[in-house]
């Protein structure tokens, strides 16, 4: 194929004026890129959540659904919520989070170009679950994700909710022994001590059941107020499947002149055993 002579002259002299001035990247080259963090042009992706509690406010609900969008139609996102691992990288802008514990929460998510590695700054929401009306009794975690693992342990707390004067506590719980074994004995929680009383505590554990019987011995009030644990099993993971850690309709608490506490809410345990 012939050359044109005006074609080599021209070439050879954009190479001299490259060489003299420097070749800066053109307008239309990668540089000049919002998704390239190089690139003075850059834009970092961000995600807005939309929806979902406003940032330290209450919620009377155990799910709470999260929404986001993007500020680019090429960005997937990441989610975690408290101090769970991130999420993989999606296109999913939203999140329903199940079963969530009387207490604080935290609610991350943030953004990337799609297949860059570069992420932009993380939206987060800070809020508080209020959902459970005392005085109650209820397992927390109220809903856990284990491993079949062979391995695999959680550690499990019987939780009273807003008492007032509790000094006793007879608590029952069921569970399916084919798919999980109690670890251990029963261990006393923190709350019944809480005033720097001395607390009896007391368990038998057979197949399928957990009995626990505690109380306040000498305490100074006699009996304690407010929300906390009263007892705590760790169970050992037997096959893959959904189960129940149930509280028995037979389970009461009693406050310091052996009066039954009217319980408004129980609340049982859910077990995702993958």
């Amino acid at each position: 194929m012939e050359i044109k002579r005006d074609h080599i002259y021209s070439f050879l002299i954009s190479m001299l004026l490259c060489f003299l001035v420097g070749c800066g990247p053109s307008p239309n080259t990668e540089y000049d890129n919002q998704y390239d963090p190089d690139s003075s042009s850059y834009i970092p992706p961000e995600a807005i959540i939309t929806q979902g509690p406003e940032n330290n406010s209450a919620v009377k609900e155990s799910d709470v659904l999260f929404a986001w969008k993007g500020n680019d139609d090429k960005i997937e996102y990441n989610y975690k919520l408290d101090e769970n691992d991130w999420s993989g990288w999606t296109r999913q802008m939203n999140f329903n989070c199940k079963y969530l514990d009387e207490g604080k929460h935290i609610f991350s998510v943030k953004g990337r170009y799609l297949g860059r590695t570069s992420e932009g700054p993380t939206s987060i929401r800070n809020f508080i679950v209020d959902a459970v009306k005392g005085p109650a009794l209820m397992m927390k975690p109220r809903y856990v994700k284990v491993s079949s693992d062979k391995d695999s342990n959680f550690v499990v707390q019987f939780i009273a909710e807003d008492v007032n004067d509790l000094m006793l506590a007879h608590i029952v719980l069921t569970y399916d022994q084919a798919m999980l074994i109690v670890v251990g004995n029963a261990e006393s929680g923190d709350l019944l001590s809480s005033k720097g009383g001395t607390v009896f505590f007391k368990s038998k554990i057979s197949s399928g059941k957990v009995v626990i019987d505690t109380g306040v011995g000498v305490s100074n009030p006699s009996g304690i107020s407010g929300s906390g644990s009263i007892a705590k099993l760790t169970f050992k993971v037997l096959k893959s499947g959904n189960t129940l850690l149930k509280i028995g309709g037979d389970s009461k608490i009693r406050d310091s002149a052996n009066n039954d506490i009217m319980l408004s809410e129980v609340v049982n345990g859910i077990v995702e055993i993958q």
